[in-house]
């Protein structure tokens, strides 16, 4: 009798070997769990100056440019020679001079004087200040109205040497331009960037922290509601396929956090979902979690 009851059970185990050994569906699976979702808007910008460009100008109308010693994107540094003028041997008085110095350190962003040119209205030149740095983007009318002062921004340079910082909504206008609404971001890294950089400003609009959150490939759609496939252990290595409903969700951009469904955390939930249905008998890969 017990020689009869072991092979009973030799041949319970040789099936069940069997079954598994079979050309099964192996499956990517995530374990359910909570995240932080963020969901994010990218424009494009240009790095420019959070001061207003200091114009230099000189009381001396009259007399002609002589030299102008920088050119547009110079740096200069507060107190230099910029630029001279022709008082052809007249006298001036205790406070003025032919030699016009920058007022600021900076670089050099317009030059209006023109040599052998009286200055017109006394500006000879404008100078960017470097010190504070910021980013400019310009918003269309379908996202305006998520963009507000105080939202989290990331800024990444445009190019091969990727350089990032990050920043806050500082300024909207409320005046539409030719190009959009312009918008100012600040940047907490200056010395990483140059004015008139070409960049990249990612808005973060909405965050949900600490909840459940799945990646959107795990996702489904039937026409009716949304579901998931989740993978419930039948023995040793071998899993079965059921489908669970997704009534309310909140969409981020490479997570969907999941505010109310048939779900619990813990739960494998299946992220490769092509050529998989409800009740299929499956092998699983546990995947980490982006």
């Amino acid at each position: 009798m017990r020689r009869i009851i072991i092979s009973i059970l030799m041949v319970f185990m040789l099936v069940g070997c069997d079954r598994i050994g079979q050309n099964i569906t192996k499956v990517d699976v995530q374990v359910l769990d909570k995240h932080t979702v963020r969901k994010t808007i990218t424009f494009p910008g240009i790095v420019q100056s959070a001061n207003v460009d200091t114009i230099v100008i000189t009381d001396i109308e009259d007399c002609p440019v002589k030299d102008i010693n920088v050119r547009v994107g110079d740096l200069v540094e507060a107190g230099e020679v910029i630029c001279v003028l022709d008082t052809q041997g007249r006298k001036l008085a205790d406070n003025q001079s032919k030699e016009i110095i920058a007022t600021q350190s900076g670089v050099i962003s317009n030059i209006f004087a023109v040599k052998g040119l009286c200055p017109n209205d006394g500006m000879i030149l404008s100078i960017t200040n470097m010190d504070k740095l910021c980013a400019e983007v310009w918003i269309g009318e379908e996202e305006i109205y998520q963009i507000q002062e105080g939202l989290v921004a990331t800024i990444s340079s445009v190019g091969v040497n990727e350089i990032e910082s990050f920043g806050n909504i500082e300024n909207v206008s409320q005046l539409k331009e030719e190009e959009g609404f312009r918008t100012i971001v600040s940047l907490e890294r200056n010395n990483l960037f140059k004015i008139g950089m070409d960049i990249q400003v990612k808005i973060e609009i909405d965050v949900w922290e600490n909840v459940l959150a799945i990646e959107k490939t795990a996702l489904q759609n039937d026409g009716d509601s949304y579901y998931v496939l989740v993978a419930n252990k039948l023995q040793e290595e071998l899993y079965l396929l059921e489908k669970r409903e997704i009534y309310s969700l909140l969409e981020g951009d490479s997570l969907i956090a999941i505010d109310l469904g048939d779900v619990e955390q813990g739960e494998y939930v299946v992220t490769d979902v092509i050529e998989c249905h409800e009740d299929d008998e499956v092998l699983i890969n546990i995947t980490k979690d982006k």
